[in-house]
């Protein structure tokens, strides 16, 4: 099977930043510090705090999509290759614990300080993430139904977020603040010390123009989330399988590009939204 080379050309996009190219931006940003426009890319280097949207808010999610897009293409092979439907849910399981383990290992698991290991990082997340919508791709056989489930993963997550204040919040205080998102309050009575440097709004992705995908200095409310975010996570993925079911109806190169556009005005509305 011919290769997705807008796939591959997205994939080394999102890796540039990951891999050190927000540094870069960040570091040219400095020299300039008069400059409006240097500034401006410098900026879109990290974090929002809390509030907002930047071009560093969309390097996970579309890392997920991604995963997602790449799946079908790899599912498609394996099954030409005589693969049975136990080897390729084997195979799934394996990855994604894989990842989930890895996650744990680089975030001190042989320190055996379990009583604070991080357990939602990013890798674990994306390997959660990965593993469920691989599950669910596999057995879900209408397309139809997909879209249901990323209709109702993406309206629901929304729905908690903008409908349940986080219990211990003081009367008055805004829901999509700090203190008073359901998701720092499930992240703290749920995961605790195991949770970002025991902070639910802290971010694991560095503000200072560095993407640390895993245990970075900085500090921001977007990436702080574990076990609510996980589910938002998991619809990118989705979207990402969905999209790729209409790769034998045509150009799968405008069809890809289209999708991507789409997805990045979705994601961006989301964020401006719900932030």
């Amino acid at each position: 099977m011919k290769r997705l080379e807008s796939l591959d050309a997205l994939r080394g996009f999102d890796m540039f930043f990951i891999m050190g190219g927000s540094s870069l931006i960040a570091a040219l940003a400095a020299l300039f510090p008069d400059n409006t426009v240097w500034q401006w890319a410098g900026e879109q280097m990290r974090h929002a705090e809390w509030e907002g949207l930047t071009h560093h808010d969309t390097i996970f999610p579309l890392f997920l999509f991604i995963a997602g897009t790449a799946w079908p293409f790899s599912l498609a092979r394996q099954r030409e290759k005589g693969f049975s439907q136990k080897d390729i849910i084997y195979k799934i399981l394996r990855r994604g614990f894989m990842l989930i383990f890895l996650g744990w290992l680089y975030n001190g698991l042989l320190d055996f300080h379990l009583d604070t290991l991080r357990l939602c990082s990013v890798l674990s997340r994306i390997g959660m993430g990965w593993m469920l919508g691989a599950l669910i791709y596999l057995s879900v056989k209408k397309e139809r139904t997909l879209w249901y489930i990323i209709a109702f993963i993406l309206l629901g997550y929304w729905a908690v977020m903008a409908g349940i204040p986080s219990p211990d919040a003081p009367a008055g205080t805004d829901i999509f603040s700090k203190e008073g998102s359901i998701a720092c309050y499930l992240d703290k009575v749920i995961l605790g010390p195991h949770s970002y440097k025991s902070h639910c709004c802290d971010s694991p992705v560095g503000n200072d123009g560095r993407a640390k995908a895993q245990g970075g200095k900085g500090k921001s409310g977007k990436e702080g989330f574990g076990i609510s975010r996980g589910w938002f996570r998991l619809s990118w993925t989705g979207m990402g399988m969905a999209f790729s079911i209409p790769h034998q109806q045509g150009s799968v190169e405008q069809f890809f590009c289209m999708c991507h556009c789409i997805l990045f005005v979705a994601h961006a509305s989301f964020f401006l939204l719900c932030y």
